[in-house]
């Protein structure tokens, strides 16, 4: 899951027309920051995504749908998170993260 979130990222970057060192700047980062993430040295936490996607012009919801399709959760689960406040929102990404990681953990075991 964590490189299809990271491919999706790079996807929406070059959709925006923009290059990993415009990110950077915009986001007040370190000139290879961009590029070391979506290279999957590091994972951005929800914060730093939402900061991402705003540069993006997306969400979230954009990016983990594909999840949220997986775990059979219906188009007005999605819906439903993009009208409620954003503790809520947290709250409900928090657990779906743990889940994937969680998800993850388990297939590294199997393997």
């Amino acid at each position: 899951m964590r490189e299809e979130v990271l491919g999706r990222l790079v996807a929406l970057r070059k959709k925006s027309k923009l290059s990993a060192k415009d990110v950077s700047i915009r986001l007040d980062k370190n000139e290879y920051y961009i590029s070391k993430m979506e290279n999957g040295v590091f994972f951005p936490s929800f914060q730093e995504l939402e900061k991402l996607l705003a540069v993006y012009n997306s969400c979230l919801e954009e990016l983990f749908y594909d999840e949220f399709e997986k775990f059979h959760f219906e188009k007005q689960v999605v819906e439903k998170l993009r009208t409620i406040g954003k503790k809520e929102k947290d709250i409900i990404l928090g657990v779906l993260a743990l889940a994937f990681e969680i998800k993850i953990k388990g297939e590294r075991n199997e393997n």
